[in-house]
């Protein structure tokens, strides 16, 4: 059974802090911040030191597109690797199928959504926050929203989908 929560991504930065030793914050300002120069961000932390894993990490658009070139670019960053292509392809295979997410006919892989009817992949960040991966058209798009908004005033995935597809459709005719 799947069901999408922000308990699983704290345990997970927890687990990793443990592993490696450092919190999950000083872990990614080392070794995919600072690489990527990205300098102007915060991400909160429990008291204990443990970095919060489903939220809390604010950067700008432009910084937060760099995630997406990531991926797009198979773990190159200006042609240096700050991840392996076997974790990339990880991150963004299926690890739950549309049919059991329950989130649009969306699939799901390590903590990125995958659309297989656009052949896309994209995280999605509460309140309208997307970065969209198309890599059959080394197509990224990033779009930021006030995360507070609700209701009719939110960016939605279908509103997210549909600048795609008119991108799509402008760069195809």
């Amino acid at each position: 059974v799947f069901h999408y929560n922000d308990g699983d991504p704290h345990l997970v930065s927890a687990l990793l802090g443990a592993a490696l030793g450092m919190n999950t914050g000083d872990w990614c300002r080392k070794n995919l911040f600072e690489p990527l120069n990205i300098e102007n961000y915060s991400w909160l932390t429990y008291p204990d030191g443990v970095t919060m894993g489903a939220f809390g990490l604010m950067l700008t658009p432009r910084d937060l597109a760099k995630f997406g070139q990531v991926v797009l670019e198979r773990g190159l960053w200006n042609g240096k690797r700050l991840l392996g292509e076997s974790s990339i392809d990880s991150m963004v295979q299926v690890r739950i199928p549309p049919q059991n997410t329950g989130y649009h006919g969306q699939a799901f892989g390590f903590y990125w959504w995958i659309d297989p009817e656009r052949n896309i992949v994209y995280m999605h960040g509460q309140g309208g926050q997307y970065v969209l991966v198309n890599p059959e058209y080394g197509l990224l798009i990033t779009i930021t929203a006030e995360p507070n908004t609700q209701g009719r005033f939110q960016f939605s995935l279908e509103d997210a989908f549909s600048l795609h597809n008119r991108i799509i459709s402008a760069i195809t005719n």
